[in-house]
């Protein structure tokens, strides 16, 4: 109940700015399409400017996989599977574990890479110990050290259930990374499917780790999807 009349009240705040606005600016079109669907404003009012990246600082980070990789003594040839996302409810981290498990199940030596700080961060770690998962945590580091830590990674995985843009699939593109991730929101406007990377429905772990193991066992196709993604 307390959900519905906090939505409402947002709906309606919404509504009464939408009407002082000239221009409404979404980071995707599943933005304006839910706030149209919403009666925030006509569609007319809101246009798409999707979030820049600096791409510069992508250009040469494969250069540093295998200085991030010696930093948390992962093995330069072991699968390594990255997450880029606070550690926060939402972000996907309730999912990401079952999947890890999943994917350690198929997959010899796999390594997880979690790039973010939050307050579920000691939760995680608790429990990826006890299922016998290879952790490893980044914490919170600089903007212009994500491309390092992303260049470490063979793919990534996304499974936020709330986003605009997925600045993190976009990042991984641009470090040519193939990128998993729930079709909600703007995920659907920047991953093409089986050409940058793959969607799965909300809450389809099982069909989240098959992408991820058919990735991490078939180096061709990830060089693939990473070339495409770069492009």
């Amino acid at each position: 109940f307390e959900k519905t009349w906090k939505n409402l009240l947002y709906k309606l705040d919404e509504r009464w700015a939408a009407k002082k606005c000239d221009k409404i600016f979404a980071v995707a079109q599943a933005m304006i399409d839910q706030c149209v669907s919403a009666k925030i404003a006509n569609r007319e009012k809101f246009k798409v400017i999707y979030s820049g990246i600096e791409l510069d600082s992508y250009k040469n980070c494969g250069r540093e996989r295998n200085r991030i990789r010696e930093k948390f003594k992962i093995p330069s040839d072991a699968p390594l599977v990255g997450a880029v996302a606070r550690l926060f409810p939402l972000k996907g981290y309730e999912d990401f574990l079952p999947v890890s498990a999943k994917i350690a199940k198929e997959i010899n030596n796999v390594h997880f890479l979690i790039v973010g700080d939050g307050i579920m961060k000691d939760d995680v770690k608790k429990q990826s110990e006890n299922m016998g998962l290879k952790f490893h945590f980044a914490g919170l580091v600089p903007p212009e050290e994500v491309p390092s830590y992303v260049s470490a990674i063979d793919v990534l995985i996304h499974l936020s259930l709330r986003e605009g843009l997925p600045r993190a699939v976009v990042q991984a593109f641009a470090a040519g990374k193939p990128a998993i991730a729930y079709r909600l929101d703007g995920s659907p406007e920047v991953i093409i499917e089986g050409k940058t990377g793959f969607l799965a429905d909300t809450g389809d772990i099982d069909s989240v780790a098959k992408f991820a193991i058919s990735i991490l066992k078939n180096p061709q196709l990830a060089s693939a999807l990473g070339t495409n993604g770069k492009k």
